[in-house]
């Protein structure tokens, strides 16, 4: 990716983190946010890392340690192994009001230019790793314990890049009371998800898309998408 277009894009992502702040504040999470148990790293910019490991077939989430060389590196084993996958979540230095985070799903730690903004905005960074398929039982555990046992707001703001989209789509599209807003960076959306789509335009999610002109899912993806937004709008009284 050549500078212009890279400035390009994190010029979107912060006009986003900018954008969807004033969205939280009607998403109010349940008082003050409980604290996160376990070993803490530093992430970007000195903000406090917890890591986790659920159990899929039983829901537990219990405390881990990152390894040292993913806190400088790019990225963590988005493997799942044996049942159980990782889960990340950042904490901002003061929560902003109505305790307001964000959700990836793919990816993590990939430009992440965005996040690092919410956080200085106050809001709490939360990943967990994705299906190779769908998103089911596992992200709804993670969903209840953000926000009934940490009291995070009852909306979360979805970031993802390519496979990143499906995340928002996919679950989102299942929850759509549960969705702030989405970013999507060249998001790919698996073929029994478009009519989730329509759910999520009738509940009037906003997104922001941010996408290549050379990459294939413009027009396979992105341009439906849209279009299924401006379709509807254009049918409502």
């Amino acid at each position: 990716m050549n500078s212009s277009r890279r400035h390009f894009r994190s010029g979107l992502k912060l006009f986003f983190a900018a954008a969807i702040v004033v969205d939280f504040q009607q998403c109010n999470g349940s008082g003050r946010v409980r604290p996160f148990e376990g070993e803490k790293t530093i992430w970007h910019e000195g903000f406090d890392r917890y890591d986790f490991i659920m159990d899929d077939a039983t829901g537990a989430i219990t405390p881990m340690t990152a390894p040292a060389s993913e806190v400088t590196t790019f990225g963590i084993d988005e493997s799942i192994k044996g049942g159980k996958r990782r889960c990340v979540v950042v904490v901002p230095k003061k929560a902003a009001p109505g305790n307001p985070w964000s959700w990836r799903g793919c990816y993590w730690n990939h430009q992440p230019q965005s996040e690092v903004e919410l956080l200085k905005r106050g809001f709490h960074i939360a990943f967990v790793a994705p299906d190779p398929g769908r998103q089911g039982k596992a992200w709804d555990v993670w969903y209840k314990f953000l926000t009934e046992n940490h009291g995070l707001a009852k909306k979360a703001a979805f970031v993802g890049m390519s496979k990143g989209g499906v995340n928002a789509f996919n679950w989102g599209g299942v929850n759509p009371d549960k969705v702030a807003c989405i970013y999507a960076d060249n998001p790919a959306v698996y073929d029994e998800d478009w009519p989730k789509i329509t759910v999520l335009a009738k509940h009037d999610v906003p997104l922001l898309h941010a996408v290549g002109t050379e990459d294939f899912v413009l027009r396979r993806h992105t341009i439906v998408v849209e279009n299924t937004y401006h379709q509807l709008a254009a049918q409502s009284p």
